[in-house]
């Protein structure tokens, strides 16, 4: 049993296929089998308020992936956001499903924590929620900053025009 497993002392491992207005999620046990498979959960908290600390979640990157994450670690589960990308066995899968994207999701998860020979889990940093807000208050001051020039250019242009 790997370290991580026992201090955690982790029962369910939950891959999580994410969209815009839904979630699919697979759950399998500590022996790997299925216990739970929801299609299309739409209300991200029902999932999330199931979440304790015997729970590990390997959820893909994307819009709100940070979001999601931060609420189901309050929760106190072990969350991991993974570049699909970059996993070799989702992104090299020719039956690109939710369903079974999720379940591999789950499967590598499993696998990476008990230690069971599957180690490259691509996962993607996640940085703190004060970063994050920086982030995007730069990222809107740049915008900002762009629609100024716009709107400026704009504005002389029709000036030059009118003589």
């Amino acid at each position: 049993i790997s370290p991580v497993l026992e201090v955690y002392m982790i029962s369910y491992f939950h891959g999580v296929d994410k969209h815009s207005t839904h979630l699919t999620i697979t759950t399998l046990d500590i022996e790997g089998n299925i216990v739970n498979f929801i299609s299309r959960c739409t209300n991200f908290n029902d999932f999330i308020s199931t979440l304790n600390e015997h729970d590990a979640v390997a959820i893909e990157s994307g819009n709100m992936t940070f979001f999601l994450a931060d609420m189901m670690e309050e929760q106190g589960a072990t969350v991991f956001v993974i570049n699909s990308r970059a996993n070799k066995i989702i992104s090299s899968s020719t039956k690109k499903t939710d369903k079974n994207d999720s379940e591999k999701l789950a499967l590598c998860l499993r696998s990476f924590i008990k230690g069971d020979g599957y180690t490259a889990f691509p996962t993607v940093y996640k940085p703190s929620l004060s970063i994050r807000r920086l982030r995007r208050m730069f990222s809107g001051q740049e915008t900002l900053k762009k629609s100024m020039v716009q709107l400026k250019n704009t504005i002389i242009g029709m000036l030059r025009d009118s003589g």
